[in-house]
């Protein structure tokens, strides 16, 4: 419970249970965040035209 010390400071003692750092495997790398959004289309060498690029990223994939 907070004590009254003077006008307007309250002062309360908070147990500090100090936790430790849970282990986690480092085989395995994630990347969260926002990107630039890339190209959907690359040049053909043969022709030299633009040709949409199917990516899996654009469906949903299970990742394991």
């Amino acid at each position: 419970m907070a004590t009254y010390q003077a006008p307007g400071v309250y002062v309360e003692q908070i147990d500090q249970v100090i936790r430790p750092i849970e282990g986690v495997g480092t085989s395995m790398a994630a990347f969260i965040g926002v990107t630039a959004e890339a190209s959907r289309k690359r040049v053909d060498t043969a022709t030299g035209d633009r040709v949409v690029v199917e990516s899996r990223l654009n469906k949903l994939t299970l990742v394991t």
